[in-house]
Parts: C-alpha cells; structure tokens; sequence
C-alpha cells in the first residue's frame, strides 16, 4: 500500500552532487523563499504564498521543477538553522503505487492507485474489464504519442534508461510516470535521479503528476483532465530529455521550452494563454527570471521557431550539453545556433530586437503589424500596457537616469514613445553646452530659427561590464508611426548601439520631422548579454535621455478641456438621409497641458425616453482614455443608438429626450459630466 507519508520524506537522492556554489551570498529573505518553494513543490507545505513578487495565482507554478532545482542548485548554502526550523526533509524517493500499467509503445510506465486519496480519475470505470482503469490506458496512449512526438519525429536524445541506478529506478528501462496529488496548482513535476552512474550533466529522470487535475484553481479543466495531462504529459516528458542533455542549464530555459513544447504539440489546447500575461505586463523583467515569467516567456522559443524553424531548439539543447559543468548557457547557445543558422548575418542581440517587435504587435495592435513582424496567434495575446510605456510629448525635455522608471534588466526591453511628431515647429530650443559636461542634465540653451529642424536626441546609458569580462550592449528596436495612416508602422532594428551621446534619432530618422511624417516614434531600449556570469545577478540598467531639439506645435483649442458630453449628431436625425447609420453621441474627456485624456478610462450611459417621460432604451459603453496608436489622443469618443428601443424594434418619428452620464470608471462612482438634450427622428 502506499505510505501516507510524503515520498519525499525518507533517501538522498538528488542533492548529492551539486553542480557549483549557486548561492553564496543569498540573503535570509532568498534562503526562506527557496526552501519555502521546494516545500511547495514536494508536498511538505500546503501554504498558499508564492515565491517573492509574484501573486496568488498557482497555476503560474504549474510545474514544480524549477523549485527542486533551486533548492539543489544552492543547498549547501542554505543555513543549517534555517533548513531545521522549516522542518523541510531535502531526502526523496520515488512513491509507492498500488498499480503499474506499460504503455502499448513500451516506453512508459505508469504508476498509480484505484483507492485511497491518491486514487486516480474515474478509477471505476474499465470499459474492457481488464483491470486497468480507462484513464489510465488514454493517459498511456497519450504519453506513446508524445513520446514519438519528442524523440522520433524532432529528433531528440532517446533519454537515458533509469533501471541501473542504485534506488532501483522504476523496475525497468521505461520512463515512469507516478501519478500522486499535488499541491494545488501543480500539473506536474520532474525528477533527476543522481543515484545513477552517468556523466555529471547527464542523468536519468521520472516524472510525478497530479492524479486527475481536478484541483487546479481555475476551471479550465473541470470535467477535462485528458487535456490538461496532454499538455503535462508533453511538458514533463520534454524535462526528461532535458535532464539526459544537461541537467544544469538554467531553470527558465528548461520552463520556456517544455512551455514551447506543449504548443507544438497540442496548439489547440493553448494552455500557455493562462501564463503569457506575466511576459508583456513587465516586458522590463529579464529572459532570465526564475519566477513566473519563464512560463510567460515562452514567446521567445515561438518566436525562434517560427523564425529558424522548430529545430534550432534542439540544436540549442544540443550545444548547452556541450560545455560539461558549466551553468546557464542557453542565450550563448541561442548566439552560437543564430549566427550559424543566419550566415553570420544575424546575432542574439539583433534577434532579441526583432523579438521585441513582434511582442509591440500583439492584442488590438496585431493588425497594425508591420509585413513580417508577429506570431501566429499574436491577435490572442496580451498587449504591453500604455503605463509600460515611457511617452513623451512636450519638447524639449531632459529625462536623467534617476528618473527614469521603467529600467530594463538584461535581455529585456524597456520603451519609450515620442509622440506628437507631426506638431512641431520649425523654431526650436537646441541645447549649446552642458553645464555639467559629460552628464545628461541642464545646459545653456538658446533658440534657433531654421526650416528644416530635425528630431535629435542625446542618449545617457549604463555601459557596464559583465562579470565575466565582456561588454553589455544595448540592441534597439524603433517603431515609426505614419502621420497619414496611424494603423501603419514601419520597423528597423539596431543591434549591439552604443547609446553614449550621440544624436541618435537624428541618425535613425534620417529625415526633417518637419515633413509630417511621422506621428510618433517608439524605441525598444533592450540591454543585452549572453555571458553565463551575468546570469547570476539580474539587476535593472539605467537609460537617461533628453534634449530632443523643437517644441510641439499644439493645437490650443484642445488643451486643457473639461470632461463634458456634447451634441448628439445628426440632429434632426433623417433615417432617409442616414443610410442606415445610428445616431452618435460624442462626448469629451478632460485633457492636459498637452491635449492628452488626464483619465485611462470612462464610462458612457446614455438612457432614451420619450418626450413623455417613457424609458426607451439605454447605451452602455466604456472606452481607454489612451491608445498606443493615439486615436482618442484628444480624450474625444463617440457611441452610437440605431434608434431602436429596448425590445429591438425602431422608434417612430418624433421628439426624444437623451440623458447621458459620463463616469471615469465602470463602478459609475465617479460622474465627470452629464448633459441632457432633445432629440429628433424623422422618418
């Protein structure tokens, strides 16, 4: 029968050997999240915390491997103190199942109970009454097919037999799948066994999964588990192969890809939709982050494939075996595969650019990509907020690196919008000399009278040296909007720039703003690595700039305007004359300084009545106060009645009475303006 115990509780295993000392300087606050992680992961906790600066959600930690690997990567520099009081048992073994089922291709074997708490899906039904449960033979057919997937159509390392290893392994050379309950949240989890008698990158695996997913905290997969062990299944047996290529390399480069690997092979399931968010609310949070964002930056390995094909992730894996001992060498893989697959055309830093593209033109915006530029799926994604964008407006300006808040951590992308490009004025303010020279900071200034001004911009950035010796550069992606088509953009990338003072945007535009062009210019700023030592210390870079030559020409009649709800319009509203248009109620939100909405939202109520008094019908209606692509720039929205009542059917010619509202916020607590006016039908 199978111990209640933890099946983590009773042999050493894994943290015999430890690849290097990962954690030699972890705080008290690191040391507790790693241990509190793992305890998760293995079912010594139940607690509901979350590592540090991530939420509450778990299926952001769908597999628990990561945490095991943490904990290993970095045990003999946890606290002895510390690890006593969690009262955390770092032995595991492999549970103990009532039942064993093969898998009809003979590569897998499933492990699992039909009692108990642990028993399985629909442990009752067996439709041929051969004593097997029929989840437990979909499950198997299931891991056959990924199997096959993984090894025999993309060619990846068969990966290593487990039954020489000294805890016995799984009674034979299949891959064992234990089938246990997780802690909530949990889809699965991965195990290398070090007991076995390979090279130190290279070890045997087994996987644990949850029984019947019937406990995730959404309600994707109620009623469903075949599909949530479809993309487990794919996801953890992908770990597998990973453990038999290099067990050392870097836990997101492990996450990303197992995340990659479900897609391929079940693109209809799209489980990765409930993680991506986490990559495009922060797109200053490092490729690297060992947090939730690995999951989420699984749009790096799509954007590989679709670029290089699927096979230049298994010839990165390939190359990060290659280098024995040595941790976290995916992105100089990733550098390495690139310029061999591009001619030496292409690098990781100009690849990153493009990358970062693609994630501008995701959500309302994937139209608006430029030919080229985005994923597959890119109009089901999530969008990078406007708040995580740095927008300017007025000119000139000076933004020192202090002030700057939106600062990337390496292989990150923070960006910045120059907007309103088409206003400015001939004259201009040019700084002539910095009264502190080589700093970004206040200058001497003096105004100039030209015809052709154009758009220059002084650029202030950290230029750091890695740890290892080498050079962080700065890789930008620039996104012009056109004044005449605000749907069309064109994109340029500029791999490995030096940001030191130069007028950058002068040499990027290459043309007078002058001309109207362009509406407004965005820059992906993204400082890049691929040295393995700067892996180790995630940390954010400063970016500093200002100085931008001319002042923007605003038109006056639209700053500083009060929120208010205007005319309906047409009024009288001559069905004959509308071609089957509505009528359309406009409305006013309160602007700034510089003609830009002062709120990101409102709500519209507009409630028909008759001249009498009798309720008609009622708009409802919420709008973004600002949009990346600057339509509502001005704060001026419309919504429109197609002079239909309640129960769908057309008003009669006649006199009406509409009272609209206009709330900053949904929850209507908040009321900016209201205005009531006559209306007029004539049919």
């Amino acid at each position: 029968m199978k111990s209640t115990t933890s099946f983590f509780s009773l042999l050493l295993i894994f943290l015999l050997v430890t690849p290097f000392a990962a954690g030699e300087d972890l705080s008290i606050e690191q040391q507790e999240e790693i241990i509190t992680n793992y305890m998760r992961a293995t079912g010594q906790s139940s607690r509901s915390t979350t590592a540090v600066g991530d939420d509450d959600d778990h299926r952001r930690h769908k597999c628990g491997t990561p945490a095991i690997l943490d904990f290993q990567r970095n045990y003999r520099n946890l606290d002895p103190s510390l690890l006593a009081a969690s009262g955390v048992v770092a032995q595991a073994v492999r549970p103990t199942n009532q039942f064993t089922y093969d898998s009809p291709g003979g590569r897998i074997k499933i492990h699992y109970d039909k009692t108990g708490p642990g028993r399985v899906y629909q442990a009752n039904i067996d439709s041929d009454n051969d004593g097997t449960p029929n989840y437990i033979e979909s499950l198997a057919l299931i891991a056959d097919s990924s199997y096959a997937y993984i090894v025999d159509s993309m060619g990846y390392i068969t990966p290593l037999p487990d039954d020489m290893c000294s805890d016995g392994g799984g009674g034979d050379d299949r891959i064992d799948i234990y089938l246990d309950s997780l802690t909530a949240g949990f889809y699965g989890l991965t195990f290398g066994d070090t007991t076995c008698a390979f090279s130190r990158p290279r070890v045997p695996s087994y996987i644990v999964m949850d029984r019947d997913f019937q406990r995730l905290p959404g309600p994707e997969y109620k009623g469903r588990p075949l599909d949530a062990a479809r993309v487990t299944i794919a996801h953890e047996l992908f770990h597998t192969v990973h453990f038999s290529l290099d067990r050392f390399e870097d836990s997101p480069w492990f996450e990303m890809t197992a995340t990659w690997m479900e897609e391929i092979q079940y693109d209809e399931i799209n489980d990765y939709y409930l993680l991506i968010d986490r990559f495009f609310e922060t797109p200053t949070t490092s490729l690297q982050s060992i947090s939730a964002h690995m999951y989420a930056s699984v749009v790096w390995p799509i954007y590989l494939s679709e670029t290089y094909g699927r096979d230049i992730i298994r010839l990165i894996w390939n190359r990060t075996a290659v280098d024995g001992d040595l941790l976290f060498k995916y992105l100089a893989a990733t550098e390495l595969i690139v310029d061999s697959l591009s001619g030496g055309t292409e690098s990781f830093a100009s690849e990153f650019a493009r990358f970062s593209a693609w994630t501008f033109f995701t959500g309302q915006y994937a139209a608006s990509a430029p030919g080229g530029i985005g994923f597959p799926e890119k109009a089901n994604y999530p969008v990078i907020p406007f708040d995580q964008i740095d927008v300017q407006r007025t000119y000139p300006f000076n933004v020192t690196r202090s002030q700057k808040t939106l600062k990337p951590h390496h292989n990150s992308t923070t960006w910045v919008r120059f907007d309103g490009l088409d206003e400015l004025l001939r004259d201009y303010w040019k700084c002539i000399r910095f009264i502190n020279p080589g700093e970004i900071g206040p200058c001497i200034d003096s105004i100039f009278e030209e015809n052709d001004s154009t758009f220059e911009l002084s650029i202030g950035a950290d230029s750091i040296s890695s740890q290892g010796g080498g050079r962080v550069d700065w890789s930008l992606t620039v996104i012009y909007q056109l004044s005449d088509n605000l749907d069309s953009h064109v994109v340029e990338i500029y791999p490995n720039e030096q940001l030191q003072r130069s007028n950058l945007l002068e040499f990027i535009v290459g043309l007078p703003i002058v001309s109207r062009q362009y509406r407004s210019i965005t820059i992906g700023f993204s400082p890049i690595t691929t040295n393995p030592f700067d892996y180790q210390e995630v940390r954010f870079l400063d970016l500093g700039f200002g100085d931008l030559s001319d002042r923007s020409g605003l038109t006056q009649s639209l700053v500083n305007l009060p929120s208010s709800v205007l005319t309906p319009y047409p009024n009288p509203a001559v069905v004959s004359e509308m071609g089957g248009s509505g009528l359309n109620f406009r409305f006013q939100i309160e602007t700034d300084e510089t003609s830009f909405p002062v709120y990101q939202t409102a709500h519209l109520v507009v409630d028909v009545y008759t001249i009498s008094g009798a309720y008609l019908a009622s708009l409802v209606a919420d709008f973004s106060g600002e949009d990346r692509n600057g339509e509502f720039r001005t704060g001026i929205y419309e919504t429109t009645w197609n002079l239909k009542n309640q129960s769908g059917n057309e008003v009669a010619s006649g006199a009406y009475l509409a009272y609209a509202r206009l709330f900053r916020t949904i929850d209507r607590k908040d009321l900016l303006a209201e205005d009531r006016v006559k209306i007029a039908v004539i049919k």
